[in-house]
């Protein structure tokens, strides 16, 4: 039994390895993610016109942009890509060029530029144009392949939509999007104290068999009766004329946690079994034992209940997770 457990566990500790280094190497590169792919039309570029696309970047770290891009007439020509805050903005925020004799075949050709910091969410207007001799043609999409911008010409919107990809640096990405985990997780922090606070309040109080129940149980009840206390408390205070504004929003939760507290210590704070009142210093010492958590924590790995109630947390946090990245952009 011991053999088969420490193949187990090295077992689990290689693929941690593995996939830690995996995630190594892939940051050694940077994170490519096509905008708009969509490539049915081709427009004239050459040292006369120019060529752009506004466009919202979904992460931190903007490093360069891919266009597709096809040879025309060599030369030897600069395609110079500007990188600005928008189509009216006069200061580039960056600058990448490639000769024109490097446009050798259709496909999607990289420009870099130095990281943006703060990209996440950001609008910005990128634009071609030819300094010197050479011609290319640049692919486009229909109006509707890409909502976050539009194609431009000649500095001016028209119909269509560049065929275009963005670049990032992984390392950055990888930290701006553990910036906004953080901010979810704070969000979800704050909705907890709004919806579960003031029905486990009312729960522990005035149903003695709540505490029979189990933790996700207890969860569910709390956050049905919470969402009933926010119209009923509407309801009373209009017909008194009372209106309390934002603690609408936290006033339920803040009493229940305060009685939450008072319950706790007063549970606390109950006569020992003998004559003197209060917690007895040994007493203190065995409920802080680490004996008694590990037998705590060993009895909550051994209870039957254990599995449903992570497959339930495990659900709910990628219902949370997907609809949290589905408003990103919002």
């Amino acid at each position: 039994m011991i053999f088969k457990r420490r193949i187990a566990w090295n077992v689990t500790l290689l693929l941690i390895v593995a996939v830690a280094l995996a995630a190594g190497l892939s940051g050694c590169s940077p994170m490519f993610r096509p905008a708009q792919p969509a490539a049915d039309q081709q427009i004239h570029l050459d040292h006369k016109n120019s060529i752009g696309q506004t466009f919202v970047a979904k992460y931190d770290g903007l490093q360069g942009l891919q266009v597709f891009l096809s040879p025309q007439t060599a030369g030897p020509g600069e395609i110079r890509l500007h990188l600005r805050g928008d189509p009216q903005a006069s200061e580039d925020l960056a600058v990448a060029s490639r000769p024109v004799d490097g446009i050798t075949g259709p496909g999607f050709y990289h420009f870099a530029f130095p990281s943006q910091t703060g990209s996440r969410g950001g609008y910005y207007y990128a634009f071609l144009e030819i300094e010197g001799e050479g011609q290319v043609l640049v692919s486009t999409g229909p109006a509707t392949a890409y909502l976050d911008g539009s194609l431009y010409e000649y500095h001016a919107p028209v119909e269509g939509q560049l065929s275009f990809g963005l670049v990032y640096d992984p390392a950055r990405a990888a930290l701006g999007f553990a910036r906004e985990v953080a901010n979810w997780v704070g969000a979800l922090i704050v909705g907890l104290f709004l919806f579960i606070t003031p029905g486990w309040a009312l729960l522990a109080g005035l149903w003695p068999g709540a505490s029979t129940l189990r933790v996700a149980e207890k969860l569910g009840l709390s956050a049905g009766v919470s969402l009933a206390i926010y119209p009923i408390l509407f309801l009373w205070t209009h017909l008194v004329g009372l209106n309390l504004g934002r603690l609408y929003a936290w006033l339920p939760g803040v009493l229940g946690l305060a009685y939450l507290l008072w319950r706790w210590f007063r549970r606390r704070r109950r006569p020992a079994p003998d004559d003197s009142p209060g917690l007895k210093p040994r007493d203190i010492e065995a409920s802080l034992s680490w004996k008694v958590t590990v037998a705590v924590a060993a009895n909550t790995l051994r209870s039957p209940a254990l599995l449903p109630d992570l497959a339930l947390l495990a659900v709910l946090g990628l219902v949370i997770g997907t609809r949290l990245w589905a408003i990103r952009p919002l």
